[in-house]
């Protein structure tokens, strides 16, 4: 209990620096009471890629794997980095199965972003319902974050550079995700890898209750 209340003030001072006061206080709304949003749809076929096009000007960078709590201890032994205690939901993404991408800049978390293969995994990332059809080889990414004091640099499409290429090796053939309409800096990043946009969701969640409307696109 201790570690999630300070990871959830770590948090909360990510937001109050990058996004201000009001943000904060619609984000604390939200995640406790009620959710609204609009949501671009994508699909990423899993290619090929030249990871020059992608990689960052930021020196001394590093990349690290996490799929279960050992990889999270031997990563918080080794770098000083737990991200259990820097992300507010990352204990509950790895008991679920999801995987996360990291990128270190100078041994500091700088991004992370994560990776659902099953149904369970997804939930745990985003209580968005976005249709995934995982037995068709498709997987979910969600959950990305770049610390604000590393913003601007290119990591975002660099991580998800990254995760493209980790589910091209284990034979994954699509990739889907969702992006807020109001995001346009994702939009921006992920362009790169054109993406399909598929469908326009809406979604909203009061309480216990929530409601979820895909409209195809195209």
């Amino acid at each position: 209990m201790i570690k999630k209340t300070a990871t959830l003030r770590t948090r909360a001072s990510d937001i109050l620096q990058s996004e201000g006061l009001i943000r904060l206080i619609q984000r604390f709304i939200e995640f406790y009471f009620v959710q609204y949003g609009n949501y671009y749809l994508y699909e990423n076929r899993i290619d090929e890629l030249n990871e020059a096009d992608f990689s960052p000007g930021t020196p001394d960078i590093a990349v690290r794997i996490i799929g279960n709590h050992e990889e999270a201890d031997e990563l918080a032994s080794t770098a000083g980095v737990d991200i259990r205690l820097r992300f507010t939901n990352a204990s509950n993404c790895l008991d679920s199965g999801a995987i996360a991408t990291c990128i270190l800049v100078n041994g500091a978390i700088a991004h992370l972003g994560w990776l659902a293969l099953d149904d369970t995994a997804q939930k745990a990332i985003s209580n968005l319902p976005q249709e995934v059809r995982f037995s068709d080889g498709e997987a979910f990414a969600g959950g990305g974050l770049t610390l604000p004091e590393y913003r601007g640099n290119g990591l975002l499409s660099y991580g998800s550079y990254i995760r493209l290429k980790l589910l091209r090796e284990r034979g994954v053939k699509a990739l889907r995700y969702a992006v807020s309409e109001q995001n346009t800096v994702a939009q921006t990043a992920l362009a790169k890898f054109s993406p399909r946009l598929y469908a326009r969701a809406r979604y909203i969640k009061v309480l216990w209750w929530q409601s979820w409307k895909e409209i195809p696109v195209g």
